[in-house]
């Protein structure tokens, strides 16, 4: 291939990287507050009134502005590193052109030349080994002297601090993303955490859509899963590492909370002096002995220097107790309550749901509900059934259970009813359990809600005497679901069900939060009511479609990884075999 064909290709894939940028992320969590509702895009907070939709408020996570700005500034450096990828391509363009007429020979060799290597460089290092070409005849080859090799170095050098083709852009800071969100029973606190900084968020609401900000803590690990206590008082925050935290919601009107631990918490960073190897060069021989010394006296010193410096920003110095360990990623998190005795249910990435007595008495393991063969990633208990419990994650499944006996009462083929608006479907994702009572037949009923990830359908199910799941409705949105939230009358009963959409590729009218309504028997669409948030795009800044996915749909990538017959790892995809997303265009027939 020629240079001038390199570089086109380098040219055409740092176009796509540019010009692909030009998307605003959905709204990916919904939260109702009496008679607001908080909907989390990106890293702002927006309220909105649950009576006409209008906007009311907007909070903004401090790396949002950085954002901004940093995409501000790199716009004229891709427009420079643009101008210079078209003279480069001209060059190499007008120099094959002239190697085509002088050169009638084989394509040249490449050899790698070693003997400039810098002190303490080796040979096999890449970065210092310079490709040459070797000529095709013993006359060209004074042209290959020094003065190429220094062009080389220097455009080797160039590639590293200047334009970088493969990306063409410079790096810009993380995209700030609210993860998850919770409000107090009173409505009078809000609860939100952000994943690109593992930062908890806690705001004052003052009933009408405004929020002030009460405390950051950023934790030691990124909050998977997030609860407010029974009494409002304490957070329940499990992480990626298996670990679930209680945190004070607010702290002392002085900021004592977060300075001075309780006699239960997490104890803070010590400034005792520093370990110091005990051994010497007199008590210890051997060649390897010694260099683990050395070892041990740099890893001291550097220890030494951070506890002068107060460097430990992987310990928080706020209180918080270690209340519940898995051995694996939390990913879900609910509470229960059977006979007065409240209780705490966690499940994580290796299948496991776990029944834990409510605090203090965490310590105590009441029982297992085990089946899943896959991650799990939702829980939900029917508030007119207490007494069970619906999972799902990555089986093909949805599971009902005893949760205080660990009892599996029946699964329902969630996947076998994905097939039927999706015929070529071979596996789903749960990202979404939640559950309400709806006035059906006459009476009040549990019903279940089911979300699966990159699937543009709502499977609506209820619970039946017999404690089985029986369908009720597939509902087909206008884009992916993202969440989905209950709204309540004041009464108590179910006023609506607001969705948050991902409407990449589909039309502008399309609402980015659907609002449905239960009428006879089946829901449908509030044409009635719609948030008012065409003004709040302007100053967002852009992302890619690639940058979308990879914030908001990586459920998915908690499957597991299996063997095949040589010992070498597969997707879940080449275990069943390719199949396209449910729901592609030709498997959409419409509302069943």
């Amino acid at each position: 291939m020629s240079s001038s064909s390199i570089v086109e290709l380098a040219l055409l894939n740092y176009l796509q990287n540019v010009y692909s940028s030009n998307m605003k992320l959905p709204y990916n969590r919904l939260k109702p507050c009496g008679r607001v509702l908080f909907a989390a895009k990106g890293g702002k907070i927006h309220s909105f009134s649950l009576h006409d939709g209008s906007h009311i408020s907007t909070w903004k996570h401090p790396d949002v502005e950085r954002l901004v700005e940093a995409q501000a500034q790199s716009q004229p450096e891709a427009e420079s590193n643009l101008s210079a990828v078209a003279a480069t391509l001209t060059s190499a363009q007008e120099e094959d052109y002239e190697e085509s007429d002088d050169n009638n020979g084989p394509p040249a060799k490449r050899q790698r030349l070693t003997d400039d290597l810098e002190p303490g460089q080796s040979k096999d290092d890449d970065n210092t080994v310079m490709d040459m070409d070797e000529p095709a005849s013993g006359d060209e080859s004074k042209e290959t002297g020094p003065k190429s090799r220094r062009q080389k170095k220097r455009a080797r050098r160039d590639r590293k601090t200047g334009p970088n083709l493969r990306h063409g852009y410079g790096k810009v800071p993380d995209q700030p993303i609210i993860t998850q969100m919770a409000v107090t029973s009173t409505g009078s606190h809000l609860l939100a955490t952000s994943g690109h900084d593992k930062t908890i968020w806690v705001f004052e609401h003052d009933g009408n859509g405004t929020l002030t900000q009460l405390s950051q803590r950023p934790m030691p690990k990124r909050p998977n899963a997030v609860l407010i206590s029974v009494d409002n008082k304490t957070i329940l925050c499990g992480d990626k590492f298996g670990d679930v935290y209680t945190l004070p919601l607010l702290a002392s009107l002085d900021g004592s909370t977060e300075n001075t631990l309780s006699s239960r918490s997490t104890p803070a960073p010590s400034a005792n002096k520093a370990w110091k190897p005990e051994a010497t060069n007199f008590t210890v021989h051997s060649q390897r002995n010694l260099k683990a010394l050395e070892q041990q006296r740099l890893w001291a010193a550097k220890a030494d220097q951070e506890a002068r410096e107060g460097i430990h920003s992987d310990r928080p110095t706020f209180e918080h107790n270690l209340v519940i360990g898995h051995v694996s990623l939390l990913t879900a998190m609910c509470l229960a309550q059977s006979e007065g005795r409240r209780y705490i249910i966690t499940a994580d990435r290796d299948e496991h749901i776990r029944v834990s007595r409510y605090m203090p008495q965490t310590h105590v393991i009441e029982g297992f509900c085990l089946g899943h063969k896959h991650f799990v990633t939702g829980l939900a208990i029917p508030p007119a059934r207490p007494d069970l419990l619906i999972s799902g994650g990555g089986d093909d499944e949805l599971f009902v259970w005893d949760w205080e006996r660990g009892r599996l009462l029946g699964k329902f083929d969630l996947l076998g009813r994905a097939k039927r608006v999706a015929p070529r479907a071979s596996k789903i994702a749960v990202s979404h359990v939640s559950s309400t009572t709806v006035q059906y037949d006459g009476k009040e009923t549990p019903f279940v809600f089911a979300i699966c990830e990159d699937v543009p359908y709502i499977f609506v199910l209820r619970i039946a005497d017999d404690s089985s799941l029986v369908h009720v409705q597939t509902y087909l949105c206008p884009g992916t679901p993202l969440d989905l939230t209950h709204v309540y009358t004041e009464q108590g009963a179910l006023s609506k069900l607001l969705v948050a959409l991902d409407i990449t590729g589909m039309v502008t009218t399309t609402p980015r939060i659907m609002s449905l309504v239960w009428r006879q028997g089946s829901f449908g669409v509030d044409i009635l009511f719609e948030v008012e948030d065409s003004g709040l795009y302007a100053d967002e800044a852009d992302v890619s479609e690639d940058d979308v996915r990879a914030l908001l749909y990586n459920v998915e990538d908690l499957r597991k990884q299996s063997l095949d017959s040589n010992g070498d790892e597969r997707g879940a995809e080449e275990e069943q075999g390719m199949a396209p997303s449910v729901g592609t265009e030709a498997d959409r027939p419409g509302h069943e």
